[in-house]
């Protein structure tokens, strides 16, 4: 081949060459190009075509921009090439199928959808009030007794609770606490606590797995009544949030660590008792509404197996969907409070006021429909003896006139809403009408409530004022009422 020239004569014309597209060529061709040194683009092309074929080359070099070249033919037909070596036999050629680069450069741009990243987030409550968790009573020298459960909740991440502070109210009475895993029923960890209730733990290690849930327990060893713990003391437990107390962080990233729970988290009302009285119904011998003396109510007091317990008051709320009255069965001096068994009535007194109706309709013959309240006051006490029952009946006189579906519904409970533990003082109501005071003073200036109840916790215990007539208070301080002491109240119906 004659060497090529740099220009050509207007005499001698040439084929004119294909033009070069305006692309970058393939490295292969710009290699060549360095190579020749030469301006002339047929040089280019021919030289291109004798390594790949002079067809390849024109179609390669008048390729449309933006549109690929693919094999057509041979064992890998359909691969992208740029030569026909890359064919294995096959020809590189250009694409019918491949959109121009204009029109894939016009197509709307898709935004990518991202689903937004959770924040990791530990919440720490006091987990719902149910069974033991509920306010209540524990025993003294009790082991494990209930105080309260917390609930952690994490989002995000697992969470990894390292330490946290548990104080404990009246210190003196609790020889050491326990934190329980509930899911496990393991111990996490137990302390004593020190003068101010405090216990703090540490190197807990305790795992709330991702999106999950898990919920401690805190238990009490009670001391007893002559190694420290004192009868009414209130041995509720709190998580602290003091600084530098409570710490939790996520493993994967050391980071993000927790050090408050928002605030102090509050257990409920734990309340120390040398023992106490349980009081269930017991169904009646006759559910029919009749008249003359009739058992209106059956029930039962089971004093714990730690101590006796006595009772001092009680109160009965009356709902009389009947016109007929009545009144306290007994003799003057006798409550209408008997043991079941025992034709006796028990000595003290008992008055009738009225509820939603006045009282002389609750007990006059001429009577209405509504509620009504009886308050039975004891002599002296009803004592129940340690791991003993008694079961007794409210016994009333009902007079006047009875209809079909004619209802009287009583009810023992108590609407008592604050704890007070005291001396089992005279009211100003015709003696003997009991509340209670926590001054040991002579004024009448105590407190009523439904039900009065005593541990016997006192050395000596003393069942009523020394002196009735100044209202002395030299009886013992170790009664109390009934809060905690019955959760619901229980309810017998006569109906005609």
């Amino acid at each position: 081949m004659p060497e090529p020239t740099s220009a050509t004569p207007p005499s001698s014309p040439t084929p004119a060459a294909p033009s070069m597209p305006p692309e970058k060529p393939s490295a292969s061709a710009t290699a060549t190009v360095t190579q020749t040194k030469t301006k002339t683009v047929v040089a280019v092309g021919l030289i291109a075509g004798a390594a790949m074929g002079v067809a390849a080359a024109f179609a390669l070099l008048s390729a449309p921009k933006g549109q690929l070249m693919v094999c057509k033919g041979g064992p890998v037909q359909g691969k992208v090439c740029r030569s026909d070596r890359e064919c294995l036999g096959g020809r590189c050629v250009a694409s019918v199928l491949s959109r121009p680069a204009s029109t894939a450069a016009t197509r709307p741009a898709t935004k990518p959808t991202t689903k937004p990243a959770t924040r990791a987030s530990l919440t720490v409550a006091e987990a719902p009030r149910a069974g033991k968790a509920k306010p209540g009573i524990v025993l003294a020298g009790e082991s494990n007794a209930f105080l309260a459960r917390y609930a952690f909740h994490s989002t995000g991440a697992t969470w990894m609770v390292n330490k946290m502070r548990l104080k404990v109210g009246s210190a003196a009475s609790v020889a050491r606490l326990t934190l329980i895993n509930e899911l496990s029923g393991a111990v996490v960890a137990n302390g004593v606590p020190d003068s101010q209730g405090i216990v703090d733990l540490s190197n807990l290690g305790l795992s709330v797995p991702r999106d999950s849930d898990m919920t401690l327990a805190v238990k009490a060893d009670v001391k007893l009544l002559t190694a420290g713990a004192t009868s009414g003391a209130n041995i509720k437990v709190t998580l602290k949030d003091d600084p530098g107390t409570f710490q939790a962080r996520i493993p994967s990233d050391s980071s993000l660590i927790m050090t408050s729970i928002g605030g102090d988290i509050g257990g409920a009302d734990k309340i120390v008792r040398k023992s106490f009285p349980t009081l269930t119904m017991v169904p009646l011998p006759s559910a029919t509404l009749n008249l003359g003396t009739q058992s209106v109510m059956r029930f039962t007091v089971s004093a714990s197996s730690q101590g006796d317990v006595s009772l001092k008051k009680l109160t009965f709320n009356i709902v009389k969907g009947t016109k007929a009255v009545f009144k306290p069965a007994g003799a003057v001096g006798l409550t209408p409070v008997g043991a079941v068994g025992d034709s006796t009535l028990l000595p003290g007194t008992a008055s009738v006021q009225g509820g939603s109706i006045p009282t002389d309709r609750c007990t006059q013959l001429v009577g209405m429909t509504g509620s009504c309240v009886i308050t039975v006051s004891f002599a002296t006490e009803e004592v129940v003896a340690a791991g003993t029952s008694k079961t007794y009946d409210l016994k009333l006189l009902i007079q006047g006139a009875l209809a079909p579906g004619d209802v009287f519904g009583t009810t023992l409970g108590t609407a008592d809403s604050v704890l007070e533990t005291g001396y089992a003082a005279l009211g100003s109501r015709p003696a003997p009408y009991f509340m209670i005071d926590s001054t040991n003073n002579s004024r009448a200036d105590g407190r009523s409530y439904d039900l009065i109840w005593s541990d016997f916790s006192a050395i000596p215990h003393r069942a009523v004022p020394g002196d009735l007539s100044t209202r002395s208070f030299t009886g013992s301080g170790d009664w109390t009422n009934g809060l905690y002491l019955m959760p619901d109240p229980i309810t017998a119906t006569l109906v005609k």
